[in-house]
């Protein structure tokens, strides 16, 4: 049994299945629990590929992996929150690029390359702990 006390609570489900989840919220008046099933499908990928790009491993924790074979230049990396905040901007200088995600928050963002004031989507990309 996973508990926190954190405002903007986190948890990294381990695979698919069914779990029941229960939040509990309290204030000077008193508590309420309100309890769902969740079926969680997947948990992350082991890696996005779009665009000719490869971003490994899917779910991260420290380090990703971006590999761009027909890289020629001028292109960035970018990870967006679920607010749409650029969080991490990484110019990619090389076909291999090895990029340090630690400092982000667990949880889910979107990763999009991004050359010539043009974005491309890679996909969605999780940062775990």
């Amino acid at each position: 049994q996973n508990t926190s006390t954190d405002t903007n609570a986190v948890h990294q489900f381990t695979g698919p299945g069914t779990y029941y989840v229960c939040l509990t919220v309290c204030n000077s008046i008193g508590c309420d629990t309100m309890c769902r099933a969740l079926e969680i499908k997947t948990v992350g990928t082991a890696h996005l590929q779009q665009a000719g790009v490869s971003v490994s491993p899917n779910p991260a924790s420290d380090f990703l992996q971006v590999d761009f074979p027909n890289f020629k230049g001028g292109y960035n990396l970018l990870l967006i929150n679920t607010l749409g905040q650029v969080v991490l901007n990484i110019p990619l200088l090389e076909e291999h690029t090895e990029v340090y995600v630690g400092q982000l928050q667990p949880g889910g963002y979107f990763a999009q390359l991004f050359s010539d004031g043009q974005k491309q989507t890679l996909g969605k990309l999780m940062i775990v702990r």
